[in-house]
């Protein structure tokens, strides 16, 4: 609920929108509006923002990068970085709301259980009523506040110091002081009394509920000397009048619990609407808690996209297929085999047999699929033994005797693919390595990724 939690992740989601902002396609930066700025003053004085001197701050720099496929795919992953923080944000802004709300509820729910009203206070009767309807069973207003039920448990006739030494004496019962104004004076002496025991501390759920649980077993364990359930004080000659000893100064909840109903005291309930209310305002700040963290995540993701643009003069791009090469003398060599037979019973595949050709001499031509075809089955080794390269070998021996080849495991293998297989493996090493040099974000991002677990996240 405090400033420095607001501040967070407005200053995160700021700078989310910056990476998105300084990723931007040229032109459409150096367009005169963008999105929600409409006027080019206001993209303008935004776009400052992240430019000159304002481009490097502690988190990083805001860097223009040339326009690439890397750079774009970056802009979109950031785009999609910001639409989760904003929903984490949006969800932050509901707990808070939730959380000050409880602070009210929990204010509201206590004091009504003390005074039996929102805004009651003891400086009035409001919270207490005659002795015969505030203590004793049949009473309407039994229960009513905790403050009530504590005047009736601490003052009877010709009993002093009921409930501690000084508390209270024969102020408060059943004859001719009984008014609610009596009740209120022995309240406002145990409370003295009370107010001395040591500082106020801010109520927690936990504490509430053992507080509760321990007066419910003292109402429902049979504590008052006459050993009856429901009663809370002495109780010994079980009317709570108040009219002689401490033997009557006591409350009756027998009539309110006679279904077995605690929310029928009425000061009970309040508690435990103060407990839930406390118990979903623990679980909101654990959930605040979490949330600003998945923000703080997803911002450091968005950093790690945006610092893996390649920079200025190191943009790579890939051509759109490979090479083709000039010729294949392979196939010229077949194209000749192929026009040598005259007749269409002796132009087998790859050749096939073309009755109207122009050329007379030339009526079986080369398939070039079916070339491709066979070229594929004999590389890999399929439809019989393969009768190229050291793959053609079955021994171990004739493998051996040809020097570009050398055996493996239970084949032959070309002894130049082996070392270039290593080559290969030692590049890849050595690009990881190379990655994680230039970008120790990404190190640091994939730890705190996984931490982000049962959470979002996320995303």
């Amino acid at each position: 609920l405090s400033s420095k939690t607001n501040k967070l992740d407005k200053a995160e989601l700021k700078q989310i929108e910056n990476l998105k902002f300084s990723s931007l396609h040229t032109a459409n930066y150096t367009n005169a509006t963008f999105g929600d700025y409409k006027e080019p003053t206001e993209w303008s004085d935004r776009k400052q923002e992240i430019e000159g001197a304002k481009a490097t701050t502690e988190h990083g720099s805001y860097t223009r990068h040339p326009d690439s496929k890397a750079k774009q795919a970056a802009h979109t992953r950031i785009i999609l970085i910001e639409k989760k923080a904003k929903a984490l944000q949006a969800r932050m802004h509901t707990l808070k709301r939730e959380l000050k709300a409880a602070i009210t509820d929990t204010n509201n729910q206590l004091n009504t259980a003390l005074f039996g009203g929102n805004a009651s206070t003891d400086n009035t009767d409001d919270p207490f009523d005659e002795r015969a309807q505030a203590c004793k069973k049949e009473g309407k207003s039994v229960g009513k506040s905790l403050a009530s039920d504590i005047a009736c448990v601490c003052a009877s006739t010709s009993a002093s110091d009921v409930c501690c030494k000084g508390c209270a004496s024969s102020d408060y019962d059943e004859a001719g002081n009984k008014a609610a104004a009596r009740a209120r004076a022995v309240w406002n002496t145990v409370k003295t009394k009370c107010a001395k025991l040591g500082a106020k501390s801010k109520p927690t759920a936990a504490e509430l509920q053992s507080a509760l649980d321990a007066v419910v077993q003292t109402i429902g364990g049979g504590s008052s000397d006459g050993g009856a359930p429901y009663m809370v004080g002495s109780s010994g000659a079980g009317t709570c009048e108040g009219s002689s000893n401490h033997n009557q100064a006591c409350v009756d909840y027998s009539t309110k619990l006679e279904r077995g109903d605690l929310t029928k005291i009425p000061w009970i309930k309040n508690v435990i609407g103060a407990i839930r209310t406390l118990q979903k305002a623990d679980s909101d700040t654990v959930e605040l808690k979490r949330t600003e963290q998945a923000i703080k995540h997803l911002t450091a993701l968005a950093w790690t996209a945006y610092d893996l643009i390649p920079p200025e003069g190191q943009q790579t791009q890939m051509p759109e297929t490979a090479p083709m090469t000039a010729g294949d003398t392979t196939d010229s060599r077949k194209e000749e085999e192929c026009n040598k037979q005259q007749s269409s019973d002796k132009c087998s595949d790859p050749c096939r047999w073309q009755e109207n050709a122009t050329e007379k001499t030339k009526k079986c031509t080369l398939d070039p699929h079916k070339a491709a075809e066979q070229a594929t089955q004999a590389a890999s080794g399929v439809n019989g033994t393969v009768t190229t390269g050291c793959a053609k070998h079955g021994t171990k021996t004739d493998c051996e005797n040809e020097k570009r080849c050398k055996w493996e495991g239970e084949t032959c293998k070309d002894s130049s693919f082996l070392v270039n297989k290593k080559l290969y493996l030692s590049i890849a090493t050595a690009f990881v390595s190379l990655v994680a040099f230039l970008h120790p974000r990404i190190v640091s991002i994939f730890a705190q990724f996984c931490e982000i677990h049962e959470n979002v996240f996320l995303f």
